[in-house]
This record gives C-alpha cells, structure tokens and sequence, in this order.
C-alpha cells in the first residue's frame, strides 16, 4: 500500500462498465474529486468526455487480457494537460488503470519537433546562401582566368592598350572578391559580437 500510494500514477480499480471501485491518488498530484464523489459512480457520471474512450479499452484489455493504453486531454484553467491511461485486467470483470500525467513530456516532444523544425529551416535557408554566395564569388573567378587568356595575348601581339584594359578588368574583378570576402567576414562576426548596451530614453 505505501508503495502504491507513493507512486506518481493515480490507480484506479475499474468495472468492465466503467463503475469506479477503488482509487489511490497520485504521489504527485492530488485527486481532481474528492475520493467520496466518485467512488461507485460510472466514469460516464465522472469524465464523460473520456467514457466512451476508456469504456473501448477496458474492453479490449478484459477479452484480450492484455494491457490497453490510450492518451486523453482534460481542461486544466484556461490550459489542457495530457494524461495517459493504462489499462491491466484484474479479474473477470475488473481492471486496474494508472493513469499518468504526461503533460511535460508532450510539452518536450512538442518543443522537440519545433526545434528540428526550426533546425531544418535553418539548414535549408544555410545551403541556399551557400549557393548563391559561391555563385557569386565564382564570378569574378572567372573573369580573371578569362582575362588571364587575353593578357597573354596581348603581350605576344604587343597590344598593350587592350593589354592594359584587360588589366583593368582583372584588377576590377579582384576588387569585387575583396568585398564580397570582407562582407562574408562581418556576416560571420555578427553572431559573435554584441553592442554595447545603450539606455533608451
């Protein structure tokens, strides 16, 4: 008995026609009722947005003799909290439930797939910078190896007017990768660094 009372599941001992027989509140969380008004009344009387549901799985645990579990939501102020149910048979026609608060770990999950939500948004929005700044710094990349060709040439022509635009456009083109590299820096330093703090009047 103290362990049963000490356990953080509330138990209930149930009939196959979901009458209350016996109750042991959890370790945890006191009773939603006191005890004397529930004891002998049909879940239908007491939850009855959860009857029919628990009623199907005294059911199915009573016939199978096995465990039936299932997961409900009962109003808590202006919040829900989630419990889960677990159903073991206990005789002809009675059965045992423990029924567990599970609010925290639904909170977690939920949090849990925002946040590999989130993560995966990231990634995406991570790979398509990826492309288009490796795009970008290709660019002048290859204006320089193409201009590389005609400088070449215009130094075993002896054209050094085309010679010296072609330069030009080179020195152009090392320019821009320059300053697309000196933006990538102070976008990789803005996570990194934080102001000062300012009072705002």
């Amino acid at each position: 008995r103290a362990l049963l009372e000490a356990t953080p599941d509330m138990i209930f001992e149930l009939k196959r026609d979901g009458t209350i027989v016996q109750f042991i509140p959890s370790a945890d969380h006191g009773p939603f009722l006191p005890p004397e008004e529930f004891l002998g009344k049909t879940l239908k009387q007491v939850l009855p947005s959860i009857a029919e549901q628990a009623g199907f799985a005294i059911g199915r645990a009573l016939d199978s003799g096995q465990v039936n579990a299932f997961e409900y939501q009962l109003p808590n102020g202006n919040n829900r909290r989630d419990f889960e149910a677990r159903i073991t048979p206990a005789g002809p026609d009675l059965v045992l439930a423990t029924v567990r608060d599970v609010s925290l770990r639904k909170w977690a999950e939920a949090e849990r797939e925002s946040l590999i939500n989130e993560l995966e948004a990231k990634n995406a929005e991570l790979e398509r910078f990826t492309y288009t700044v490796s795009h970008d710094l290709k660019s002048p990349l290859i204006t320089i190896k193409g201009f590389l060709g005609y400088v070449r040439e215009d130094v075993q022509t002896g054209n050094m007017e085309r010679f010296e635009a072609d330069l030009r456009r080179i020195g152009t083109a090392a320019e821009k990768m320059q300053h697309l590299l000196g933006d990538l820096l102070e976008l990789s330093r803005i996570g990194r660094l934080t102001n000062e703090p300012e009072y705002i009047t």
